[in-house]
């Protein structure tokens, strides 16, 4: 019995490793430099922003609206109409 649940597990350990998805990780620090300037009214409206990448940003930015949660790319600036390098996360631009 001892055997089995060994080989079990050691066989759960290689198809979790398989199936394991590789994630791009971006890490954003700074005080303003991080959360930008750019106005959205500035942005063309050819601009498209692809909102299958998933996004974190701090509770704090967007006047305390929408952070602190997992959700699609958007901007993420100190108030709703800036935007900062967080639009540039879009691998697909």
């Amino acid at each position: 019995m001892r055997r089995f649940v060994l080989f079990f597990l050691s066989v759960w350990a290689v198809v979790l490793s398989l199936s394991a998805q590789e994630v791009d990780v971006f890490l954003i620090g700074g005080q303003s430099n991080a959360t930008g300037q750019g106005y959205v009214r500035n942005i063309p409206a050819t601009f498209k922003v692809d909102t299958t990448v998933r996004f974190y940003y701090s509770r704090f930015l967007n006047q305390g609206e929408g952070g602190g949660q997992w959700t699609a790319l958007c901007q993420a600036s100190e108030t709703k109409d800036k935007f900062g390098v967080e639009l540039s996360l879009d691998t697909k631009l």
